[in-house]
């Protein structure tokens, strides 16, 4: 193989497999190689039968006399860890690794517990002999080794120790220490993800809502994203106002993250009234002067939000008042958090656009920013341009047109289009400026003429002076984008180019080759606008496109039906008639005031979902978030505002019946809204309220006959405390699921309730509505059905959890899912 020096001889075994050792020292100390057997036998290269770090890990950690010494046994522990978080499977020392775990050194029992909650999932019938120790350690007497014993035990994700698990899970909700409580909170979150089943048996879930009333914040955070992690699928968390009181009075206590946490939360807190609104901004006007950017957010989402509440001038205010914090967090040195507030101030400007107008020049970039900073701050340039500033702005940005970053460059040069398009009186200084950037490089031609054409497009009066000069640099153009605006230019204009026609013939003649659609179909359009403008000049370059276009799609794979159908159209109307083709196609184009963004009516989406990931993504959650993920929060019924209309996207119901207390269903519930007064069944006479109107009552055809083998009185009613009562005190009894289709989800109320089943609440969630619903049963039993309602808009899904008192849960479930299926 490779001919090498030998090394002189140490002490060689000439046998079947060779063993080398040696001795060697190195300073005052000496370092001991172990003897390696390497088998030569059948594999070319060395084996080493000794497979490595794990095995010697393995005997350090069953060497009794270096286990005895803690700083020696902390190094070994260590060094497991270490092989963990590198992707090394070090699974097999799980057996070593419990007998560690029975310690008093806190950072070796740190280390332990992180390696058995890693790997007692492939260690399940072992991970038992680790739960006696977490369990004692549940009860020591330092708070910290009770939470960190309680986070290792829910971090096991067993169900085959769930009953050694709730209960020191339950303790820890009632310890008398933050720390262990706010641990254990998490810890239910866990759980539930295992076995719902037993978390929600266990009550642990009403403890939790209990403590968002807890002294400790760190807890009261921990209770808010643990319930609105259980609840999601349910409807999410109530938000009283009681709640939202304590929350605001406590809200300096919180940490920063935990500010987030709340703010957030209270978010989805409406006002009952414009003098709330005014409280609640006074509360967390202290929020708004902290560095903490994620914080800022947070509370500056509730402050918009109110902005269209109050309307009017205090919308003004309040966006003035939010402009200092925001210029302030452009202080952080992290390019990563300024990228964040600049895509949230980009956002405000498209709302609000002199908001920030007379601080400009602290968007103006600097050499030493990344790009992502440079090239948001671009586009927030050319929205906070006005009358006074915009000859300012396109100076600076004319600056960066000449970087040696060519894409800086290209959205340079797009920026000052923009501008030129809101800045009509300087509309002529801002073309020459285009003009001139024409013979720096074929990708700022290509921008600058795609500029031109928008502006042309608003400003036709420009064309004699911007189309000959532009149509010059044709050869210039190397990409698409450029040439279609060229061709445009000069099917629009051709009039004032001489050359106009023998540009186009070469293109022409190559169609075939040109491999760009648009392109394609902008020389088809230009061709024919030229051609009836000047015709003796045209007629063959046109009869020779009109061959190739037409003639497209001879060989297999080559036709593309846009280009061939639009050229078909130009052919057939002027074979029809010339002078109605000239009328048609060379039409008086009604005056452009604005361009509308691509964006449409996602920009205003966006701006909803301020302080998250939409305004950094600029597209909302529906696009790149799974259903599954989402965050629902139930509001509960605020007190009705004087003349205030219901807000938009939300269905009419009837006004709430007064409660003498705070919203005790939604409680019970892990969400809804709070129950109005019962609706009455709908009549035959057509005299259904709005909100069964809205759902397909008192119209349609009538539902399928339902078993008569049980029967449900729709006169007797249910009020609020009866139906709380009655849910909080029974277990479900059953769950019904049908497909009824998108179609027919406006007919199950009435449907329903004209079976005898009665909605209590409704909650519209977005994407589904909530119901609370319920049945008297008279025979073959007498009794109560409680149900919970979810049905999903798009696919027309009705799930269901009921709670059967005293009546025939079988019978019900048949007469519910046959109402349902014929609709």
């Amino acid at each position: 193989f490779f001919s090498v020096p030998r090394p002189p001889r140490v002490g060689y075994r000439f046998n079947c497999s060779v063993s080398v050792s040696c001795d060697c020292e190195s300073g005052p100390g000496k370092a001991y190689f172990s003897d390696r057997t390497m088998s030569t036998r059948g594999n070319p290269y060395f084996v080493d039968p000794r497979k490595g770090e794990v095995n010697e890990l393995r005997s350090l950690l069953t060497n009794a006399n270096l286990m005895r010494n803690a700083n020696k046994k902390r190094d070994v522990i260590k060094k497991v860890i270490g092989y963990m978080t590198l992707g090394i499977d070090v699974s097999s020392l799980f057996p070593n690794m419990v007998m560690l775990a029975s310690t008093n050194d806190m950072i070796i029992k740190k280390m332990v517990y992180m390696y058995l909650t890693k790997y007692a999932l492939e260690n399940s019938e072992l991970a038992l002999l680790c739960v006696n120790t977490l369990c004692k350690d549940c009860e020591d007497m330092d708070p910290k080794i009770r939470g960190l014993a309680l986070r290792s035990l829910s971090s096991l994700r067993l169900a085959s120790l769930v009953e050694y698990i709730i209960g020191p899970l339950t303790a820890g909700l009632r310890d008398k220490d933050g720390y262990v409580r706010k641990t254990a909170v998490v810890g239910v979150m866990k759980m539930y993800h295992v076995v719902p089943e037993t978390v929600e048996e266990s009550g642990m879930i009403d403890t939790v809502k209990n403590m968002l009333g807890d002294r400790d914040p760190h807890v009261v955070s921990n209770a808010i994203v643990c319930l609105s992690e259980i609840q999601r699928t349910s409807g999410g968390i109530t938000i009283t106002r009681g709640l939202c009181v304590r929350l605001l009075k406590k809200i300096k206590q919180f940490n920063d993250w935990s500010q987030c946490i709340v703010l957030d939360f209270l978010w989805h807190y409406s006002p009952g009234s414009n003098k709330e609104c005014f409280h609640i901004m006074n509360a967390l006007d202290s929020c708004l002067q902290i560095s903490h950017s994620g914080v800022v957010l947070a509370a500056a989402k509730i402050f918009l939000k109110y902005t269209k509440i109050l309307g009017g001038s205090f919308a003004s205010k309040i966006y003035q008042r939010l402009k200092t914090p925001f210029l302030t967090l452009l202080a952080n040195p992290s390019p990563e958090s300024d990228f964040v507030v600049l895509t949230h101030i980009k956002a405000l400007c498209t709302q609000q656009p002199g908001m920030f107008r007379e601080n400009y020049k602290m968007f103006f970039l600097r050499y030493n920013e990344t790009k992502c900073i440079q090239h948001i701050k671009l586009e927030i340039l050319a929205l906070l341009v006005g009358p006074k500033n915009a000859l300012s702005i396109v100076d600076e940005l004319s600056e960066w047109v000449m970087d040696i970053d060519m894409e800086l460059g290209r959205r340079a040069v797009r920026a000052i289009g923009q501008i030129g398009v809101k800045a009509a009186p300087h509309i002529g200084t801002i073309v020459k400026k285009l003009l001139s950037f024409c013979d720096v490089s074929s990708e700022i031609c290509s921008e600058v003429v795609q500029c031109l054409k928008d502006l042309l497009r608003k400003y036709p009066h420009l064309a004699q002076q911007v189309v000959p000069e532009t149509t010059t640099k044709f050869k210039l153009i190397d990409d698409a984008a450029g040439k279609a605006a060229v061709i445009w230019l000069l099917g629009e204009f051709g009039e004032l180019v001489e050359e106009g026609p023998y540009i186009l013939e070469p293109l022409c003649a190559g169609y075939n080759e040109e491999p760009e659609r648009h392109v394609r179909l902008e020389l088809l359009t230009a061709a024919v606008k030229l051609f009836l403008k000047r015709a003796p000049e045209c007629q063959p370059m046109l009869g020779t496109l009109f061959t190739k276009a037409l003639g497209e799609g001879d060989a297999a794979g080559e036709l593309d039906t846009d280009v061939h159908d639009r050229a078909l159209m130009f052919y057939r109307l002027l074979q029809e008639n010339v002078h109605k083709a000239k009328e048609i196609i060379l039409c008086e184009k009604a005056k452009i005031g604005s361009f509308v963004s691509g964006e449409g009516g996602l920009g205003k989406r966006v701006f909803e979902e301020f302080n998250s990931l939409s305004v950094v993504y600029n597209q909302p959650e529906d696009l790149f978030t799974d259903d599954n993920y989402k965050w629902v929060v139930v509001q509960a019924e605020a007190a009705p505002r004087g003349g205030a209309s219901p807000s938009v996207g939300s269905p009419v119901s009837p006004a709430p019946a007064p409660a003498a207390s705070a919203n005790l269903l939604g409680d019970f519930f892990g969400g809804g809204s709070p129950a109005p007064a019962p609706a009455p069944a709908p009549s035959t006479g057509g005299g259904a309220g709005a909100l069964d109107d809205f759902f397909g009552g008192g119209g349609g055809s009538a539902p399928a006959p339902a078993p008569a083998s049980i029967q449900l009185d729709p006169n007797q009613k249910l009020d609020q405390p009866s139906f709380q009562a009655g849910w909080k005190s029974n277990p479900v009894t059953g769950k019904i699921a049908v497909a009824v289709g998108a179609q027919n989800v406006p007919k199950i109320k009435a449907a329903l309730a004209n079976a005898g089943v009665l909605a209590l609440a409704l909650k519209d969630m977005g994407k589904a509505y909530k119901l609370f619903m319920y049945a008297t049963e008279v025979a073959p039993a007498s009794g109560k059905h409680l149900l919970m309602v979810m049905v999903e808009k798009a696919t027309g899904r009705f799930m269901a959890q009921v709670k059967t008192v005293g009546g025939s849960y079988p019978l019900f479930e048949a007469k519910v899912k046959a109402v349902l299926s014929g609709l």
